[in-house]
């Protein structure tokens, strides 16, 4: 109706912004620029606000120099925006861009000094000394927060704003430990962070743990035989598993650094393609669609009561089924990467589907990323995840989840002997070439010297480790855990419990 009413003013530039947010919510983002462009020409009388919108649109689809270009408009229009300088801000670390980033994050907290985000991100990029005036910032913010957040000035934003500041000062503190000894205070700092994060969830790692069980059921020996030969023959994906923290973006940027890979980063089409219930499939239903990062990926409707779900539809999987799912992830790889020899596909929870992923890609690389279990729960607990994982902002909830992530793999390698390569963290850091070697030569590639200086490889990174794997390889993180040992009991405890 909108669009209609374009046609017949397409001078007015408030119904090219209405159009916008419609494609926009639906998704249709190339779309929506389009509509939002409109809207500038048509002179709408809040432009900085309409580019600001562009570039969180090509944030979205993964084109960041795009999006620091169309958030530099909206901050050329009106300097004032917080929130457009940390979008910049995170544009720019996506790029690499260490300085450009720090100032971005700066800005943003000049304009707003409780800008609780950037204060956590601005963290990640330095490292912290004692008379470091970014300690007293957040510090000063933080008791500002906490007092609006107990007088309900500002309700939850407030509380928000005081996990996100918590992340930032517990890293802080933690760098200053061995220095005046805070090591007690960046735990209870990281402590409350955590609890904040975790009281906004509606989590039970049980849930996981049931889903993990039915999947071995599903996934047994007599299915393999079925099935074996039934996928697509294809050595183009290669699959980066295992925990959050494990070195997953490490491997796929050495395997990145080399001329005939494309690194995809962490991308849903896998899990997506997995869950999507038997009938929509075999039934062939379901439908490609353009959406994340405009590529094509098969849509996954919602489950009803009449549909067989994942892992329960392998038990009766047709063939054609399976080839059908299979054809559809390549689709998306060559949409992604249509050049590349093979595509990294590093979404570390995918560990879930590897006996899906060799049914349906016999000749795929599958590399299980591990890492000393107290370091890598350590590690997850002490980052702030931009989208999951849920269970790492509670110490008991990560423990569980390592176990049931040790016992699926343990369940892997037995009905699938040879097809995962394991890649152990430690092992990696101790000798980087030697480990490099092996990866290379695991996807079935020849030597190039790049991979050793894959800190050199220019590409966009969205992860958490985003800023460390621009820099040489070091084992600063190995036993980081350690220092922490008398505040981690229940993690130790969890652990333990098989």
């Amino acid at each position: 109706m909108l669009e209609r009413v374009a046609t017949v003013t397409p001078g007015d530039a408030m119904v090219h912004a209405g159009i916008a947010e419609i494609h926009r919510n639906a998704g249709r983002f190339t779309k929506a620029l389009g509509a939002y462009d409109a809207a500038v020409e048509a002179g709408h009388d809040r432009p900085a606000v309409i580019h600001a919108f562009r570039g969180s649109m090509f944030a979205t689809m993964g084109q960041p120099e795009q999006a620091a270009a169309a958030f530099r408009q909206s901050l050329a229009l009106d300097d004032s925006r917080a929130a457009t300088w940390f979008d910049l801000g995170v544009a720019a670390q996506r790029m690499g861009d260490r300085d450009a980033a720090l100032g971005a994050y700066d800005h943003a907290i000049e304009a707003d000094p409780d800008h609780g985000q950037a204060y956590r991100m601005r963290s990640n990029l330095v490292t912290f000394t004692a008379d470091d005036p970014g300690i007293a910032a957040m510090e000063a913010a933080l008791a500002r927060l906490e007092r609006a957040a107990s007088e309900g000035d500002a309700g939850n934003d407030a509380a928000r704003q005081v996990m996100h500041i918590g992340f930032g000062l517990a890293k802080a503190y933690d760098e200053l430990s061995a220095e005046v000894g805070t090591v007690d205070r960046a735990f209870a700092t990281l402590k409350q962070a955590n609890d904040g994060k975790r009281a906004t969830l509606e989590y039970d790692v049980a849930n996981d743990e049931e889903f993990a069980r039915r999947t071995k059921k599903y996934f047994g020996h007599d299915n393999f035989v079925r099935l074996h030969g039934a996928g697509v023959p294809s050595d183009k994906p290669v699959f980066v598993i295992g925990m959050p923290r494990s070195g997953t973006t490490l491997v796929e940027q050495i395997l990145a650094s080399h001329s005939a890979i494309h690194g995809a980063g962490e991308i849903p089409h896998l899990m997506r393609i997995a869950l999507a219930p038997r009938k929509d499939v075999q039934g062939h239903r379901a439908r490609n669609v353009t959406s994340y990062r405009g590529s094509s990926y098969l849509s996954m409707p919602g489950t009803g009561p009449e549909d067989v779900p994942f892992p329960e539809y392998v038990q009766d999987l047709a063939s054609e089924g399976l080839a059908f799912r299979a054809q559809a992830y390549l689709n998306a790889l060559d949409h992604i990467a249509p050049d590349a020899l093979r595509v990294v596909d590093k979404t570390p929870i995918n560990f879930m589907f590897a006996g899906f992923i060799r049914l349906a890609f016999p000749k795929a690389r599958i590399i299980n990323c591990v890492r000393d279990p107290m370091d890598t729960c350590f590690s997850c607990y002490k980052k702030h995840f931009s989208v999951g994982p849920n269970f790492a902002y509670d110490l008991d909830d990560l423990g569980r989840y390592y176990n049931l992530y040790a016992d699926l793999m343990d369940h892997w390698r037995s009905v699938m002997p040879d097809a995962i390569l394991d890649l152990v963290y430690e092992d990696l850091v101790g000798d980087l070439e030697a480990n490099a070697r092996r990866l290379i030569d695991f996807v079935g590639l020849d030597w190039e010297e790049a991979c050793l200086q894959f800190h050199e490889t220019n590409r966009i990174i969205d992860t958490a480790s985003n800023m460390q794997v621009r820099q040489p390889l070091n084992d600063r993180s190995v036993g980081a855990w350690k220092k922490y040992e008398a505040h981690l009991g229940p993690l130790a405890k969890a652990l333990t419990q098989t």
